[in-house]
């Protein structure tokens, strides 16, 4: 769900940067990732570490800090270029799965 607000601002407010929308998100988006993950195997487990590792480079530790990524998406469109990357993750929750998670 936190994801999914996150793509509504982006597509709705206008008014709002992009900074600004996903900066008070980032917490629930990791809690998701972290307890939505529990849910996947074997490829799509990995195909999904690597949409989150995308959308939030931080996470992966492969950079210091969100100003970074931030200045960078301002260079590319950083509405559209954040929707795709929602998006990429959000696709994970249409695949069907059983309510225990994978160990």
């Amino acid at each position: 769900m936190a994801l999914l607000e996150a793509l509504i601002g982006l597509e709705y407010d206008r008014q709002k940067k992009v900074y600004d929308i996903i900066t008070p998100e980032l917490i629930y988006h990791k809690k998701a990732f972290v307890i939505f993950r529990r849910y996947l195997g074997g490829n799509d487990l990995g195909k999904f570490d690597v949409a989150w590792k995308d959308y939030f480079p931080h996470a992966s530790g492969e950079t210091s800090g969100l100003e970074h990524n931030y200045s960078e998406w301002k260079e590319n469109d950083e509405r559209k270029l954040m929707i795709k990357k929602i998006t990429d993750l959000l696709e994970f929750a249409k695949f069907k799965h059983d309510d225990s998670p994978k160990t």
